[in-house]
Protein backbone atom coordinates (compact mmCIF):
# COMPACT_ATOMS: atom_id res chain seq x y z
CA UNK A 1 0.00 0.00 0.00
CA UNK A 2 3.07 2.55 0.56
CA UNK A 3 3.65 2.33 -3.21
CA UNK A 4 0.02 3.63 -3.60
CA UNK A 5 0.74 6.46 -1.32
CA UNK A 6 4.02 7.20 -2.97
CA UNK A 7 2.18 7.34 -6.71
CA UNK A 8 -0.58 9.94 -5.26
CA UNK A 9 2.16 12.05 -3.48
CA UNK A 10 0.98 11.55 0.13
CA UNK A 11 3.64 12.25 2.73
CA UNK A 12 3.59 10.26 5.60
CA UNK A 13 5.53 9.43 8.49
CA UNK A 14 4.73 5.67 9.49
CA UNK A 15 2.67 3.18 7.52
CA UNK A 16 0.69 1.06 10.00
CA UNK A 17 -1.03 -2.16 8.95
CA UNK A 18 -3.96 -3.19 10.87
CA UNK A 19 -4.24 -6.92 11.14
CA UNK A 20 -7.65 -8.28 10.21
CA UNK A 21 -8.63 -9.32 13.28
CA UNK A 22 -8.09 -5.76 14.90
CA UNK A 23 -9.35 -2.29 14.48
CA UNK A 24 -8.25 0.68 13.80
CA UNK A 25 -11.09 2.68 15.50
CA UNK A 26 -8.70 1.79 18.70
CA UNK A 27 -5.93 3.28 17.65
CA UNK A 28 -5.03 6.72 19.13
CA UNK A 29 -4.89 8.40 15.92
CA UNK A 30 -6.13 12.50 14.78
CA UNK A 31 -7.92 11.33 11.36
CA UNK A 32 -8.93 8.61 10.06
CA UNK A 33 -9.61 7.63 6.52
CA UNK A 34 -11.47 4.55 5.47
CA UNK A 35 -14.29 2.75 3.41
CA UNK A 36 -15.64 1.07 6.08
CA UNK A 37 -19.18 1.63 7.10
CA UNK A 38 -18.70 0.57 10.85
CA UNK A 39 -15.24 2.64 11.33
CA UNK A 40 -16.97 5.77 12.31
CA UNK A 41 -19.27 4.83 14.96
CA UNK A 42 -16.74 2.77 16.57
CA UNK A 43 -13.94 5.37 16.27
CA UNK A 44 -16.48 7.74 17.74
CA UNK A 45 -16.57 5.86 20.56
CA UNK A 46 -13.25 5.40 21.26
CA UNK A 47 -11.62 8.25 20.45
CA UNK A 48 -14.30 11.15 20.12
CA UNK A 49 -12.13 14.16 19.25
CA UNK A 50 -10.69 12.23 15.92
CA UNK A 51 -11.79 13.59 12.38
CA UNK A 52 -13.13 10.65 10.32
CA UNK A 53 -13.12 10.69 6.85
CA UNK A 54 -15.25 7.98 4.87
CA UNK A 55 -14.28 7.42 1.33
CA UNK A 56 -17.73 7.35 -0.67
CA UNK A 57 -18.73 4.00 -1.85
CA UNK A 58 -22.28 2.21 -2.38
CA UNK A 59 -22.03 0.10 -0.28
CA UNK A 60 -21.28 1.90 2.99
CA UNK A 61 -24.19 4.64 2.43
CA UNK A 62 -25.61 3.04 5.54
CA UNK A 63 -22.64 4.20 8.08
CA UNK A 64 -23.02 5.81 10.91
CA UNK A 65 -21.79 8.23 13.67
CA UNK A 66 -19.90 11.45 13.30
CA UNK A 67 -18.23 11.57 9.78
CA UNK A 68 -17.10 13.38 6.74
CA UNK A 69 -17.85 11.67 3.65
CA UNK A 70 -15.48 12.17 0.76
CA UNK A 71 -14.91 11.02 -3.10
CA UNK A 72 -11.42 9.76 -2.13
CA UNK A 73 -8.35 9.93 0.31
CA UNK A 74 -6.59 12.90 -1.90
CA UNK A 75 -10.37 14.71 -1.24
CA UNK A 76 -10.14 13.93 2.52
CA UNK A 77 -6.35 15.05 2.49
CA UNK A 78 -7.20 18.47 1.10
CA UNK A 79 -10.09 18.79 3.67
CA UNK A 80 -7.97 18.33 6.13
CA UNK A 81 -4.69 20.67 4.91
CA UNK A 82 -7.62 23.35 4.62
CA UNK A 83 -8.92 23.00 8.46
Amino acid sequence: KCEWLDRQGIQYDNFVRVPPNKTKAKMDYDCYFDDKPSLPSKVNEHNPDADVYLIDWPYNQNAEGQYTRVPDVISAISKEIKQ
